[in-house]
């Protein structure tokens, strides 16, 4: 078969569009049905976020196929067929739509400041690959596809890492023969991200909060909207990260076992997607185990719940571990531990990041903020602020914020150190952090003193001429 590279990088078109959204509405119906009968009724603010459920599911089948289906075979077709009719019952006796239409609805401010851009993140999402390691390991090589039988199991670190979004990846590109679409897909988590976060933040701190929070993300000196049109998968695991917090935040509030297995299901993904969050899963575990025993909460109340949340953690992101663990004797080969393998690799996961130390710590706080002055003082003020709150959600929405960060930071810093895209929840949770003291502060209050002050200063500069 002779491979015509200029065949593989189509920009975004009508086809290739239409092949995405199909793709997107059948994770959305095979996520519904896993959340309908194992999870309940997605909570308010994830009912966006459902078809990355969907995802996770169609792509643990997909990795299962590829152990007897070459991918040049389109098993991804089959996937999608098979998954998709055993979930359309579910998703059409609950006409799913409409609460999936309400909540597009009620985030369509949200596009007021996306559509001005979207031209431009066409244009970077339409490109071929350009950006460092994209080609290397991220995106799958037409003769990959074309070429590899089955699973190549070996001993290297690229065989081994886990792979969930490379694997979402490659079935996109088997079905368009476009990077594009991979690029589309990471920004399009990215976006579910900020919908479901504004969704939950309007919801329990107030409207100023959620707008806040998404125009600081949206023009954050570190331009999160650029980086999720790259093929990383950086801004996705920190997507997944944030959102599984949301659950659990949502957990702390309310009580409902329903948000804890969101937030496991969450983290799943993230830890399915990249090594490094499995460091943020044990925070949050940490965290979990110590409110656990304050609250004296029974688990064994909720069994059930709970059985079928682990099963999906596993089934969703886990099973990665487990392949490696029979394949290497090490379920984060090739790091830390030994392998049973004849050639073992050993990886020094710190060597290209900042250390931890005390003489590194302004370098690393400021990096945080993209060495931005004005965001790093609104930070520093906004912690007392929020400790001053009246509102016992922002204080605990903080200490649970600072509570993860120290967890992270004292495991993270014996097996490796800073690098500002293994940290963007880092980035995320300082501007969540800038926007907490202004819950419950009435938007209309500050139209109007808004509106006040520009009247007095037209007044004084009417004076003045």
């Amino acid at each position: 078969m002779r491979l015509i590279l200029g065949d593989f990088f189509a920009p975004l078109n009508f086809t290739n569009l239409l092949v995405f959204f199909a793709f997107i509405f059948c994770c959305e119906i095979i996520g519904f049905w896993l959340v309908n009968n194992f999870i309940g009724k997605p909570r308010f603010f994830l009912r966006g976020a459902v078809w990355l459920i969907g995802l996770g599911m169609v792509v643990f089948t997909y990795f299962l196929s590829h152990y007897f289906v070459s991918f040049a075979f389109p098993s991804i077709l089959f996937v999608l067929l098979i998954l998709s009719v055993l979930s359309i019952n579910t998703y059409i006796k609950s006409k799913a739509w409409k609460s999936l239409f309400i909540f597009l609805k009620n985030n369509a401010v949200l596009s007021v400041f996306i559509l001005p851009v979207l031209p431009m993140l066409f244009v970077k999402i339409s490109l071929p690959p350009y950006m460092w390691d994209e080609m290397a390991y991220h995106y799958v090589s037409p003769y990959t596809l074309y070429f590899e039988r089955v699973w190549n199991i070996g001993n290297g670190l690229y065989e081994n890492l886990p792979r969930l979004l490379e694997t979402a990846y490659i079935a996109l590109f088997s079905l368009a023969k476009s990077y594009s679409l991979a690029r589309l897909l990471h920004f399009s988590i990215f976006m579910t991200f900020l919908a479901s976060a504004y969704t939950f933040l309007k919801e329990r701190f107030g409207l100023v909060v959620a707008i806040i929070f998404f125009l600081l993300v949206i023009f954050h000196p570190e331009n999160f909207l650029l980086w999720s049109t790259f093929g990383y998968i950086d801004i996705a695991v920190a997507s997944f990260i944030l959102i599984g917090f949301l659950a659990f935040l949502d957990f702390l509030f309310t009580n409902t076992i329903e948000s804890l297995v969101f937030s496991f299901v969450f983290f799943s993904l993230s830890i399915g997607t990249k090594y490094s969050a499995l460091i943020q899963f044990i925070s949050i575990l940490l965290i979990l185990m110590f409110i656990l025993i304050k609250r004296k909460i029974r688990i064994t109340r909720y069994n059930k719940k709970l059985i079928f949340g682990v099963i999906l953690f596993f089934v969703l992101g886990g099973y990665w571990y487990l392949r490696n663990f029979v394949n290497t004797g090490n379920p984060i080969y090739p790091f830390l531990f030994g392998c049973k393998l004849d050639e073992c690799i050993s990886t020094n996961l710190g060597r290209w990041t900042t250390a931890f130390t005390i003489s590194n710590f302004l370098n690393i706080f400021s990096r945080v903020f993209h060495n931005n002055k004005l965001l790093q003082h609104l930070f520093l003020i906004s912690i007392p602020l929020s400790i001053l709150h009246r509102s016992i959600k922002v204080k605990i929405t903080l200490f649970t914020i600072f509570a993860f960060i120290v967890a992270d930071f004292l495991i993270v810093k014996w097996v490796s150190g800073y690098e500002t895209r293994f940290f963007y929840h880092w980035q995320f949770f300082s501007v969540l952090i800038i926007s907490l003291p202004l819950t419950d502060l009435p938007i209309t209050n500050i139209l109007k003193s808004s509106h006040k002050i520009i009247y007095r200063l037209k007044n004084h500069v009417n004076q003045k001429v």
